[in-house]
């Protein structure tokens, strides 16, 4: 007996397949010859409730996969979940396959570069929800320049600290600098969502100013030709980005200014200062 033993829960189940390549009634097909064993075509038109012209095309996928397997008893023809050694066979080879992808990226994207058109000096991105927001930030990531921001609130509020403690740990291995500006509007943010990798970042400077100096109601990070924008306010989320040489120039000269007027902080004694407070609320 496996005192152990730990299960997936049906939706989690479907999920993980789903992460394998599956679409959500292929599935349900798979999980349903697991959990029933060999049936028909006809028994699982029925329990998936699928016509059968759609069925067959959906089983011959999973047969080609490898996921299922066809047997033949007395003239019958029944299908049947194949071994999981199958299955760990497809997720060796995703996994060989996404560290390929990621050993080829740099090449990729520098060829990417160079085709780019070079006789566009303006272009306008937006960007929706949270989703959106992850990839302007994932986006940043390929900076060659330094990062000037202009810290609004913690993002982890509207990414998930999941993704903002990957992301973070993604601007370190690459080895990117960057300054920010906050004020006590970024405080107040994350004492309801403390993370302390925003005090801890490798090659971060952190300066604070008075919002009453500067009012900063979105966020903005300059880096390369890029001016990124992030609005967060109750439920609208989105961003912009602009590519233009000239705005972000502008832009530097703007964040330089208050940079000097800026207070230079000791991240870990503000960090020290900020827990305290938050534990005596």
């Amino acid at each position: 007996m496996h005192k152990n033993l730990t299960v997936f829960k049906k939706n989690e189940l479907l999920d993980y397949l789903g992460d394998l390549g599956f679409d959500k009634i292929s599935a349900k097909l798979y999980v349903s010859l697991v959990e029933k064993g060999p049936c028909t075509i006809s028994e699982l038109s029925r329990t998936a409730d699928i016509e059968r012209t759609k069925l067959y095309r959906i089983l011959n996928k999973l047969l080609k996969k490898g996921v299922i397997e066809e047997i033949v008893e007395y003239k019958r023809r029944f299908l049947k979940a194949a071994d999981i050694n199958n299955l760990e066979y497809i997720v060796q080879h995703n996994l060989r396959r996404a560290q390929n992808l990621s050993n080829l990226f740099f090449e990729f994207s520098q060829t990417i570069d160079h085709l780019k058109q070079k006789d566009m000096p303006t272009s306008v991105q937006f960007y929706r929800g949270r989703e959106g927001i992850k990839q302007m930030l994932w986006n940043e990531l390929s900076a060659k320049t330094e990062s000037l921001c202009f810290i609004y609130k913690i993002f982890d509020t509207f990414v998930g600290q999941d993704f903002f403690d990957h992301w973070a740990s993604e601007f370190g291995k690459r080895n990117l600098r960057s300054r920010e500006i906050r004020t006590e509007l970024f405080d107040q943010s994350y004492a309801d969502c403390p993370n302390e990798i925003c005090f801890k970042m490798k090659n971060v400077k952190i300066r604070y100013i008075k919002s009453k100096k500067i009012p900063i109601t979105h966020g903005m990070t300059i880096y390369d030709n890029v001016v990124a924008i992030y609005d967060f306010w109750e439920d609208q989320i989105f961003g912009v980005e602009i590519y233009n040489q000239k705005v972000a120039e502008m832009q530097r000269i703007f964040f330089e200014s208050y940079w000097k007027k800026a207070r230079l902080t000791s991240a870990k004694n503000h960090l020290l200062q900020l827990n305290k407070i938050i534990r005596e609320y």
